[in-house]
């Protein structure tokens, strides 16, 4: 639920989740978080969300081109979504 919730930007439903103990960092079948589904689709409020309950700005997750794995602010430029881009590396991406 949390990754859906995190892919269509819903930030209410994601607070809601995370503060009734979803695993910010729990990983679907192609390795993506929540924080990865966000930084795909650009949902700052989202990123902002899952970091401030401990998100790993870290975690690596497949690419669309390749068989190379990177992380949630590599998948955000790569969509260009330059203000997630800058969310993330003042996290310590």
């Amino acid at each position: 639920a949390l990754h859906s919730a995190a892919r269509f930007g819903w930030v209410g439903m994601v607070k809601l989740l995370v503060d009734r103990g979803a695993d910010v960092d729990g990983r679907i079948a192609n390795l993506a978080t929540p924080l990865h589904m966000a930084a795909i689709y650009g949902w700052v409020d989202v990123i902002r969300v899952l970091l401030d309950h401990g998100a790993d700005v870290l975690a690596l997750k497949d690419m669309p081109d390749s068989t190379n794995q990177g992380t949630a602010v590599q998948l955000a430029a790569w969509y260009g979504h330059r203000e997630v881009v800058k969310v993330l590396l003042e996290a310590g991406s």
